[in-house]
């Protein structure tokens, strides 16, 4: 076979440039290179190995790393277009491959940063995408494991390539730059292999300090140093609900370490109010931290003048740490932030970035505590659609006070553009005043209510926030606006029906009122399905709310049923909310004659269709016979099996299930199928597998493996169901007690699904 280096000359070279680069952006930005040339270095060409002393020592700077290398590498840099989220950005890829010539084995170091405003925070992300770029390509034939070097801990792999290929990966990730080492071997060995020169002579070393960039802003009035020249951010939609304006966003990459910087300068709202400039530093900090990180530390500070605030956030999934700080100079905002491993975070560059901010010129003067309930009154109604954007953009963040009320009351009095729109200034006016507003409120919301004639929208939005004001006051006037003057042209029946889904006890004591509501159309599939909340609650009272006003509740189920069908057949569309809940009352109250008339047009019509397993659940409540073919079809089914066997169960009729399907491991089978399905992230499980058992405190769960259908890697998960009781015959039907943490399947899966045992008990508490 042809070797890819025959000699060190001419050979060489030639060789390299056949060396493909094979990428895959994953959703992470994961960059995974395959050099398939490698293909054609499949035998050892010499039987003498060549003397240690041969190879020579390569030495990045910039990358700030150092590797044994057979011969001078050859380099190559490729620009990679990206999509993170909805921008565009490029990766840098930086190769360097060496061959030795009395092997035939090849070397590869390759690194990248991501670019300017991203920072890699979760690692163990980055090794999926690896994983299952690598899959994709050949076989991973060595898991995962864990190395380090000069205290940067990493993975390592073996796979085996399609083309005919062993290599052995590394990689490293430090701060914002992913190290990715490929050996190529003849054969796997286990552990460390102490002999190799290539890894063993891959050491990290100190980044050297970038050459700083001092970016000016005449237009602003400051100056900053950064890294490197900024990359300036510019937003494509204007948005309006900030209270911070006209922000101007540079990022900055450090070319020596990767490490993320970013500045941002803003001006506060004229519309924007607090109590002091300590209540604008606390409410900023609080929208800054995410849901993931945690506050980590907190400093008042103070930079050539202007006072600020430091902050250390860390994420509290991947530890990552985030140093940032906020300067305040009357009605100047600005923001920096960076990203980094810990010992730049806290070192001489990201000190030389945070400590170098200089304002040039006054600042505009800003008046903090006073009112803006007038000015944004007023302004809402501007002819200036920009200055009424704003306006409007700044109910979201003003908060209004008890004695500017009468303010918001006299601007809801006005006839607005958007009035017809589901989010206009009315609209956000009233969403405001469910927190804002008081006994005061319910009164004017009310007689606001009948002058909205041909506003459905706005009134809908009242409906909405009026159980929220007071109670024991509103509720009833909640109750007498929804059955007296219904907003039935509304687009958002979810905000008018909330006074009776948010409280169940409520719709029970008041049902009647709002049964006439099932006329109107668009009404019926909400409180068709507020019947069935009610009837589900295990009290006779409830029950008999329901049962006394079925007649009227089913009163267009079959004009309804008929036209689905009707529809379906014209337009193609399965999903309906009302037939679900039509379904679903009639497998709650007990009407044989009606549940067979209407369930036999359903079934005649779709044996198969959508809805197929709810009527049939409704036949089994209701004592009614169904089609044996259909049952065995349904049955045999993991998607519907669960359904059949509940109301088998329910009702009384346990014969009626295939004894397979009662024993233990199956329905256990059956439950993790279910709560896997129900993740609708994951998508339906595949291959579902039992592997055996295992026991805790004397029951038994059922340990599984699976794959995800959808997955192209078919990578085999475990999960687990339980707890059974050995030797029962009882089957728990109140939840689906399984649980997976989708972790690869290892083979010591025993210890796995013991591991899983606490978190599967803890989800159901």
């Amino acid at each position: 076979m042809n070797n890819l280096f025959p000699n060190r000359s001419s050979a060489r070279l030639s060789g390299l440039r056949q060396l493909f680069l094979f990428y895959c952006l994953t959703v992470f930005c994961c960059i995974c290179i395959i050099p398939q040339a490698l293909a054609q270095n499949s035998e050892l060409l010499a039987a003498q190995k060549q003397p240690d002393t041969a190879w020579i020592t390569f030495t990045n700077d910039t990358a700030a790393f150092s590797v044994k290398f057979p011969t001078k590498p050859f380099s190559m840099k490729k620009q990679v277009p990206a999509k993170i989220g909805k921008d565009s950005v490029k990766f840098l890829l930086n190769l360097y491959a060496s061959a030795d010539s009395l092997t035939g084995l090849t070397y590869v170091v390759r690194y990248n940063d991501y670019p300017a405003g991203t920072f890699l925070s979760d690692h163990s992300k980055l090794l999926e995408s690896f994983e299952k770029e690598f899959a994709a390509k050949g076989k991973i034939a060595k898991s995962p494991r864990k190395v380090s070097v000069d205290g940067i801990d990493g993975w390592e792999l073996g796979i085996t390539y399609d083309l005919g290929f062993n290599g052995i990966v590394r990689i490293f990730v430090r701060g914002n730059r992913v190290y990715v080492l490929l050996e190529q071997v003849q054969e796997f060995v286990n552990g460390d292999n102490k002999a190799d020169i290539f890894f063993n002579s891959f050491h990290l070393r100190p980044f050297i300090e970038p050459a700083y960039y001092t970016f000016r802003s005449a237009k602003r009035g400051f100056s900053i140093k950064l890294p490197e020249k900024p990359v300036v951010k510019q937003e494509n939609v204007t948005s309006y609900s900030s209270y911070l304006t006209g922000e101007e966003l540079y990022l900055s990459t450090n070319p020596n370490s990767g490490a993320s910087y970013s500045f941002a300068a803003s001006r506060l709202s004229p519309y924007y109010r607090a109590d002091n400039i300590d209540s604008v530093f606390k409410e900023s900090i609080k929208l800054i931290i995410g849901y993931r990180d945690s506050l980590f530390k907190l400093d008042t500070i103070k930079i050539n003048g202007v006072s600020g605030r430091e902050f250390i956030t860390i994420d509290r999934f991947t530890k990552a740490k985030k140093r940032s700080r906020i300067f305040i100079d009357w009605g100047d905002f600005f923001y920096l932030t960076a990203m980094a491993d810990e010992s730049e975070l806290f070192g001489k560059t990201s000190g030389i970035f945070f400590n170098s901010l200089i304002l040039t010129k006054p600042s505009h003067s800003f008046d903090f505590s006073s009112s803006k309930a007038a000015k944004i009154c007023a302004d809402i109604s501007s002819p200036d659609t920009l200055v009424s954007k704003r306006a409007a953009g700044a109910i979201h963040y003003y908060h209004f006070k008890p004695d500017e009320l009468p303010l918001v009351y006299a601007a809801l009095m006005k006839n607005y553009p958007d009035d017809t729109t589901e989010d206009g200034v009315r609209i956000k006016l009233i969403n405001k005043l469910r927190h804002e507003g008081n006994d005061s409120t319910v009164t004017f919301l009310v007689n606001l209510y009948p002058q909205l004639t041909g506003k459905d929208d706005v009134k809908a939005t009242i409906l909405n926030v009026l159980p929220f004001l007071n109670p024991k006051k509103s509720y009833s006037e909640y109750l007498r606006l929804l059955s007296t003057d219904p907003p039935y042209n509304t687009r958002n029946i979810y905000r008018v029906m909330a006074g009776l889904t948010d409280s169940i006890s409520f719709a029970e004591k008041n049902f009647v009122s709002v049964v006439p509501l099932i006329r109107y159309d668009n009404f019926r599939p909400k409180l068709l399905s507020i019947a069935n909340q009610v009837a589900e609650i295990d009290s006779p009272a409830y029950k008999k709310v329901i049962s006394s006003n079925y007649n009227a509740l089913m009163r267009y189920a079959d004009a309804d049923i008929k036209d689905y069908l009707k529809k379906k057949d014209s337009v193609g569309n399965e999903y309906s909310a009302v037939i679900y809940e039509y379904m679903r009352i009639m497998a709650q109250i007990k009407d044989v004659d009606l549940t067979k008339q209407l369930t036999d047009t359903y079934l005649q019509a779709r044996p198969k269709g959508t809805y197929a397993v709810d009527a049939i659940v409704a036949r089994i409540a209701n004592g009614l016979p169904n089609d044996e073919t259909l049952i065995k079809f349904y049955m045999d089914s993991l998607d519907t099996r669960y359904d059949l066997i509940k109301a088998y169960y329910k009702h009384n009729e346990p014969g009626k299930i295939p004894k397979l399907y009662l024993q233990q491991d199956e329905f256990a089978k059956l439950c993790l199928y279910k709560y896997v399905t129900a993740d609708e992230d994951r998508g339906s499980p595949s291959n579902l597998l039992l592997l055996g058992t295992v026991t805790d405190s004397g029951k038994i769960y059922f340990v599984f493996k699976f794959s995800i259908a959808d997955d192209t890697d078919n990578k085999e998960l475990i999960g687990i169901a339980g707890p059974s009781t050995p030797g029962a015959t009882t089957l728990n039907f109140d939840n689906y007690h399984a649980f997976s943490s989708y972790d690869n399947l290892n083979d010591d899966w025993h210890l796995q699904a013991q591991q899983m045992i606490k978190p599967l008990t803890d989800q159901y508490k």
